[in-house]
């Protein structure tokens, strides 16, 4: 039992709300043979300094010294510096400082001030201001130097308290006169001097105070070990990490580190791509520029035939893989299947009308062109042609109508406007028009410009614009070109359209 509460031995942070067990002698082995057996470090006491400066090799050495002395009764020789208290003053100094006579108070606890409280200033002269002194032509009393020494100190630390940072802007004279307070008597003979000596002694200095001071520790200092610095914040110690944290944070990193790997791959990737894109777009500009130096010199040679220097685009055959290696194979002439390739032999004027024929076919899918269409309808029964209808013309048909709704209100509908019967046949083919109904209406918002326009067109369908001959001319054979049937590769004869009517 005993050596398990050994070996289990751990210095942990006593706090009033736990329970500690409490032991006798004899149930506990010796702590020291048993940490020698087990090689075990004892726990180091506490010195109450820094944990960087318990390794100073002074503080050890006076702390192995004392130890030393203690145990075995050995002479110190190192030690730590103190000043000497056991020495005694003389009774009359003592009697002097400390009355004999003290009278209990009667109520509550009072106590007398102390020494520096009854002091007037807090400078104190040294041997630079008694050589100062003993220079001045007329004698000044060391209490008055003291006095102007303080409030020149006070002055100056309230007024600029880092004058340190930058001793040149220490005042002159002048100014620190004017810096004083009303009530200090300014009219003293030797008051300018005694100002200039605190001027020489900051400025030696380095812009400090004359009588050193305490120092703290500065938050925008951190890590400094200064050794004079005799208050120091203690920062409270972080929380252990247990492994499952660590491990969590560690695979956070790892994940992160996954992502950035992708994110600068896809970046590689599209950075190339673009390269690639820039280089394809300069090679077509400049096939793009010799082609068009190559148009100027065929039309300044006087040269016609495209094909000779741009040659057709023939689309590469895959062979196909035969499945059975014991079958004959028919081979086909070259020549046959150069003729039978639709690209072959053909222009490129041929090979671009052919493309916008295709395009337009794509376009017109569910429409049916009738507008410039070369052939005839079918002509009409005999009876048909010569049966005509006699409607009386109404000249003074009201343009408007009254009527009267709910409530006694008077409502006046304008009649709307109607397309003649002769136009009825040119539109008789559109599936969106009814050809039994009597009349077309238009809406009301109708631009009467386009409807005159439309008149003019339907009452003599001959007359056109001279450019819409010159655009129908050019569309007129692709219009032809997709209206005539395409004709089978297998069959030998073709059928020949002819229309009179295209000019």
């Amino acid at each position: 039992m005993t050596n398990h509460l050994v070996s289990r031995f751990r210095v942990k942070k006593l706090s009033p709300k736990q329970r500690l067990p409490i032991y006798k002698a004899s149930q506990l082995p010796d702590l020291v043979d048993e940490a020698i057996k087990l090689n075990r470090s004892v726990p180091v006491i506490e010195t109450g300094v820094e944990k960087e400066e318990e390794e100073e090799h002074d503080l050890q050495a006076a702390i192995n010294a004392a130890h030393a002395a203690v145990t075995t009764g050995a002479k110190m020789n190192s030690y730590i510096p103190t000043p000497d208290a056991s020495h005694t003053i003389d009774m009359a100094e003592y009697h002097q400082m400390y009355t004999t006579h003290f009278d209990p108070p009667q109520r509550l606890i009072r106590f007398n001030m102390t020494d520096n409280d009854l002091f007037k200033s807090n400078y104190v002269m040294d041997e630079y201001d008694m050589a100062f002194l003993s220079q001045l032509e007329s004698p000044v009393p060391e209490d008055e130097l003291e006095l102007v020494m303080d409030h020149m100190e006070h002055l100056v630390n309230t007024q600029m308290p880092h004058l340190d940072l930058d001793p040149s802007q220490i005042p002159t004279c002048p100014e620190l006169i004017k810096m004083l307070p009303e009530s200090f008597p300014t009219d003293h003979p030797v008051l300018e001097s005694i100002i200039l000596h605190w001027r020489e002694r900051r400025i030696q200095r380095s812009g400090r105070p004359i009588i050193p001071q305490l120092r703290y520790e500065e938050s925008t200092r951190k890590g400094d070990n200064d050794p004079y610095v005799c208050f120091r914040r203690r920062d409270t110690r972080s929380t252990r990490k247990t492994r499952r944290t660590d491990q969590q944070a560690s695979e956070r990193l790892r994940k992160l580190r996954r992502e950035m790997e992708k994110a600068r791959n896809l970046c590689g990737m599209v950075l190339r791509r673009e390269k690639l894109r820039k280089e394809g777009f300069i090679q077509e500009h400049a096939v793009f520029v010799k082609r068009c130096e190559l148009r100027e010199y065929q039309a300044s040679l006087g040269i016609k035939e495209e094909d000779i220097f741009i040659p057709a685009y023939k689309k590469k055959r895959h062979k196909r893989e035969s499945h059975t290696s014991g079958s004959t194979t028919i081979k086909i002439p070259l020549s046959r299947l150069r003729d039978d390739d639709p690209s072959h032999g053909k222009s490129l004027l041929q090979l671009a009308i052919e493309k916008d024929l295709a395009r337009k076919r794509e376009e017109d899918i569910g429409f049916e062109d009738i507008t410039a269409c070369p052939y005839q309808p079918f002509p009409l029964d005999l009876p048909c042609c010569f049966f005509n209808s006699f409607s009386p013309k109404d000249d003074h048909a009201p343009q408007f109508r009254k009527r009267i709704g709910r409530g006694g209100r008077i409502f006046i509908d304008r009649t709307r406007f109607k397309i003649p019967t002769s136009i009825e046949p040119r539109y008789r083919f559109d599936p969106d028009i009814d050809p039994t109904k009597e009349d077309v209406v238009f809406e009301e918002n109708e631009d009467g410009d386009c409807l005159e326009y439309l008149w003019n067109s339907w009452q003599q369908p001959g007359k056109k614009v001279d450019e819409e001959k010159k655009q129908d001319q050019k569309i007129r054979p692709l219009r032809i070109r997709l209206l005539s049937p395409k004709p089978s590769a297998s069959s030998s004869t073709t059928v020949q359209h002819t229309n009179n009517s295209v000019p």
